[in-house]
């Protein structure tokens, strides 16, 4: 994995076979704006996938509607985050876990194709 890399992680087959059947055509549309050279997609549980913890450096988690058990899971992981990362999420983190590694910097109200919901943006703090 580089800095140059943008990688989407996916459990369900469907979305992940309509991510990779996009994937040239955002390329081509798209190439002169993206920042990142490389794009991949994973079809994978993302607890399973373990390079990106250490490297992801703004990662988004659409997490509305996890459970209990994974929230808790991926605030586990959290304390592999690169110092300074950025997680984008759709529901806040509750576990202390977390918020010993993570501020939460921002919230806001963002339309959604199903309507609005609130975005968190948390940073990684050496002193959170």
């Amino acid at each position: 994995m580089t800095n140059k890399e943008c990688i989407g992680i996916e459990l369900l087959g469907n979305l992940h076979n309509v991510a990779t059947s996009v994937q040239s055509l955002y390329k081509f549309q798209y190439k002169h704006k993206l920042l990142h050279d490389d794009i991949k997609f994973i079809h994978s549980d993302l607890l399973d996938v373990k390079e990106w913890w250490s490297v992801g450096t703004v990662v988004y988690i659409p997490n509305l509607l996890f459970d209990n058990v994974l929230m808790e899971q991926i605030a586990e992981k959290a304390k592999y985050a690169p110092w300074n990362a950025y997680w984008i999420c759709l529901k806040k983190f509750s576990s202390t876990t977390f918020h010993t590694e993570f501020e939460l910097i921002h919230q806001c109200p963002v339309e959604m194709s199903w309507g609005q919901s609130n975005v968190y943006v948390y940073k990684r703090c050496s002193n959170a």
